[in-house]
């Protein structure tokens, strides 16, 4: 697996958005659940291609809708076991960014579904 990823795959920036409550909060912030955001950005090798075997286009596609159009992809993440990659943060394509909804560890392999945010 570890040949297979630095062979194929490419370094990706991954990016990890954390919740944490306010140690002092005022009665506003209380009110409104207001919490402090940290971002973590990092960098992992992984091989990244649509989700859909039989959609080559698949990872940008176009729903077009009476308000408007809107601009949607689903991907497949492939990354070592060892990966500190957890669903919910971000990966940065040259497509656009990606939320990752789901992991499943199949050996030595992590698949990773990624949603395109807007």
């Amino acid at each position: 697996m570890r040949t297979k990823l630095l062979r194929y795959g490419q370094l990706y920036t991954f990016t990890r958005i954390t919740d944490s409550t306010l140690t002092n909060p005022t009665a506003t912030q209380t009110a409104y659940k207001t919490k402090n955001k940290t971002t973590t950005t990092y960098t992992e090798r992984a091989i990244v291609h649509p989700a859909r075997a039989y959609d080559v286009h698949s990872n940008t596609y176009i729903i077009n809708f009476e308000g408007g159009e809107e601009k949607k992809g689903i991907i497949t993440v492939q990354l070592d076991h060892t990966t500190n990659v957890m669903e919910d943060d971000y990966i940065t394509t040259a497509d656009g960014k990606y939320k990752l909804m789901a992991k499943e560890t199949y050996g030595e392999l992590v698949l990773i579904e990624g949603h395109m945010e807007k």
